[in-house]
């Protein structure tokens, strides 16, 4: 009887302990839903960073710049999208960023949603307007 008694208490101590990790872990997410609702944060809002940019290399946005934006923008975590105005893409997809046919003097809206959605904005900012995908410009 004493080892089914053995074998009992420790499956009741297995289970202890699991529940005691799983209400560590609720008490850590629900103390950081807490924090972020008193300081009138949405805790499933994630951060959102948009601009716009002009297209100002002379041969607009063709397969090889469009590859470094997609290069650029996968490498950060948060959603992006680009839009001209008619056409709303994945920031990430080469297939989806030719389909914008952006010339030379469109106008792009960049849009990131995410944790490192602010460094992402800059990063591509950076790349069509100051460095011009490494292009000459009219």
């Amino acid at each position: 009887m004493a080892g089914c008694f053995t074998a009992e208490f420790a499956e009741t101590a297995e289970i202890v302990s699991l529940l005691t990790s799983f209400i560590s872990a609720f008490s850590v997410v629900n103390l950081v839903w807490g924090l972020k609702m008193q300081a009138g944060q949405d805790p499933f809002e994630k951060p959102v960073c948009e601009t716009t940019v002009q297209i100002k290399n002379a041969d607009g946005l063709h397969m090889r710049p469009a590859m470094q934006f997609v290069d650029i923008a996968n490498q950060f975590g948060c959603d992006v999208t680009v839009t001209n105005g008619q056409n709303i893409v994945d920031g990430k997809s080469i297939m989806q960023m030719s389909m914008l046919a952006a010339t030379c003097g469109t106008r792009l809206k960049i849009k990131a949603e995410g944790q490192d959605a602010e460094k992402a904005i800059n990063a591509l900012r950076e790349l069509v307007e100051t460095k011009h995908f490494d292009e000459p410009t009219p």
